[in-house]
């Protein structure tokens, strides 16, 4: 098994937290545990649909991703690991890629967890996109009626966002 594909939980703080739109799509059935989690250290940056984690390294004290520590299935790991990556738009050997793949550890209730997380690639980083105040992306949506209306229309179209043509952003739904 090489690094890059050690079966690590996976740190979901998006759209892939349980109740999210691709939770049911990509890791419902798929896990054997989930439990909160908290990587300090790091920021989510509003990306429209979906966030995107930087890590700032130095920052205050308190600067903290929240989200949920996933196992996954080893029956099921390769499957997800990939579908994770595409959706991530992750691949190892791609300068342009959106995210990275990174192991970092994350804080549950029983201690530290080395985790894979999907922090924001080059690209998105270097952006200037807002950051989320409190790193928590399912509160900051919850006021956010546009969010949930545009993954409500995804659903409706059979999981497929449609094109900027058809009138919804064709963004990353991930």
């Amino acid at each position: 098994m090489t690094e890059a594909s050690r079966q690590l939980p996976v740190f979901v703080y998006g759209t892939l937290r349980p109740g999210e739109p691709n939770w049911a799509r990509l890791l419902a059935g798929r896990t054997e545990r989930v439990v909160a989690g908290r990587f300090f250290g790091a920021v989510l940056l509003d990306c429209g649909h979906y966030p995107a984690a930087v890590e700032r390294p130095g920052a205050e004290v308190g600067v903290v991703v929240v989200g949920d520590v996933v196992w996954i299935r080893p029956a099921e790991w390769s499957v997800v690991l990939t579908a994770l990556d595409h959706l991530e738009g992750y691949a190892a050997d791609d300068p342009e890629r959106l995210y990275d793949r990174v192991v970092r550890p994350v804080e549950t209730a029983d201690g530290p967890v080395d985790c894979w997380v999907y922090l924001a690639g080059g690209r998105i980083a270097a952006a200037g996109l807002p950051s989320l105040t409190g790193g928590d992306w399912i509160a900051y949506c919850a006021g956010r009626p546009q969010y949930q209306e545009h993954w409500r229309a995804i659903a409706e179209a059979g999981g497929r966002a449609a094109s900027p043509a058809e009138g919804t952003a064709g963004s990353k739904p991930g």
